[in-house]
């Protein structure tokens, strides 16, 4: 059997490589040739690897490539040398028409995860691409794996490209359950929950596959500040933690103006390094999902930003990372701070890593099913 993934994985975004890597080698563990498709999406292409590129004003284009153009360029090396850890086919799918062609490859053919379908992900506000519901394969091959929608409520339009094209799938799982009780309307048959792709290896999986993991790029005990929607809330909230405890502070540069005065500001990390950043912080702080998904894995005491312009789904996905962690709301200390919501959590206890282990291995299950 031959299988094929359909993902991000040309984004230049850590959470989205890391999970693309992580389905396929799981699917290669249990025996099964897999390969993940070459496929190009023009909007992810510029939003992540020419973001100047997104603006159609030339002084600000201007701006931003010499800002960012020499420093995405060295990144951009990192992700590709990750990406060459991958199977990728060899040809390149460019339209609808190439991926017919080339769904003949495979038997099954497994759409996720990550939020594959969220228009927002391909710039629009009501519909995605109709490749990333499979209609290019044969109705025998459409499966899912821990998509996401990331939100609440569906646009009329997407309703519609739901329930035209999902009860083609063989078989669909959400990562959130919000996510699969509004996918059952449209697909009229249950949906099950599975764990990120990331949870599908453990932490002894991580540091085997990439054991430059286990080295930490600092010498002293350090929290490491991951601000993916830049706050300034967020890096003075870091400051704190970091001098009651006496840690040194590091975070990764990002594109935003708040002043980073007292952090060792890390340029041009890869998806390797980001890993070992969590695996070997003392306190990890942040606003990211695949940062809080791998501080779960190592074990590590994770302070999250509840952002208040989410309207709600953002924090949904946070939600029901703690549920997959066995977390109630007695175990996150939740507090404000200058009028920020931040959860505090430790995901060292062993039960939760218990909870972890039997979500990882209901996640397998449902994996196998497909691969069977």
């Amino acid at each position: 059997m031959k299988i094929a993934t359909l993902t991000t994985h040309r984004a230049d975004n850590y959470g989205a490589v890391l999970q693309a890597y992580a389905l396929q080698k799981k699917i290669n563990d249990l025996g099964i040739s897999c390969e993940i498709l070459d496929y190009t999406e023009p909007f992810l292409e510029k939003l992540y690897q020419k973001p100047w590129q997104l603006t159609s004003n030339p002084l600000k284009k201007t701006m931003r490539l010499l800002r960012w153009g020499i420093r995405d360029h060295f990144i951009r090396k990192k992700f590709n040398a990750f990406r060459s850890c991958m199977n990728i086919s060899k040809e390149t799918y460019r339209d609808f028409d190439s991926l017919c062609e080339g769904a003949t490859h495979y038997d099954r053919i497994i759409v996720g995860s990550d939020q594959m379908w969220n228009p927002v992900n391909y710039g629009r506000s009501e519909t995605i691409p109709l490749e990333y519901f499979l209609h290019f394969a044969d109705k025998k091959q459409r499966f899912a794996y821990a998509v996401s929608v990331g939100r609440q409520q569906l646009p009329m339009k997407l309703i519609q490209q739901m329930q035209m094209f999902l009860p083609d799938f063989q078989q669909i799982s959400c990562r959130e359950q919000q996510g699969a009780k509004l996918l059952e309307i449209y697909y009229c048959r249950s949906i099950e929950v599975s764990v990120d792709p990331v949870f599908l290896l453990d932490a002894q999986d991580w540091e085997q596959n990439f054991p430059s993991i286990v080295n930490s790029l600092r010498h002293r005990p350090y929290l490491f500040l991951y601000n993916i929607l830049p706050s300034e809330t967020l890096v003075e909230y870091a400051k704190r933690i970091a001098k009651d405890r006496n840690l040194d502070l590091v975070m990764i540069q990002i594109p935003a103006s708040f002043t980073t005065h007292g952090f060792r500001v890390l340029r041009n990390v890869g998806p390797i390094e980001f890993v070992s950043l969590i695996r070997n912080a003392e306190v990890i702080v942040g606003n990211s999902f695949h940062g809080a998904a791998f501080s779960a894995i190592f074990g590590k005491e994770l302070h999250l930003k509840y952002e208040k312009s989410s309207s709600a789904c953002r924090n949904s996905r946070f939600e029901n990372l703690f549920s997959l962690c066995g977390l109630t709301t007695k175990d996150i200390q939740q507090h404000l701070y200058i009028g920020e919501n931040i959860a505090k959590m430790s995901f060292h206890a062993s039960s939760v890593m218990q909870s972890i282990q039997l979500n990882r291995q209901k996640s397998l299950e449902y994996l196998k099913t497909i691969i069977s």
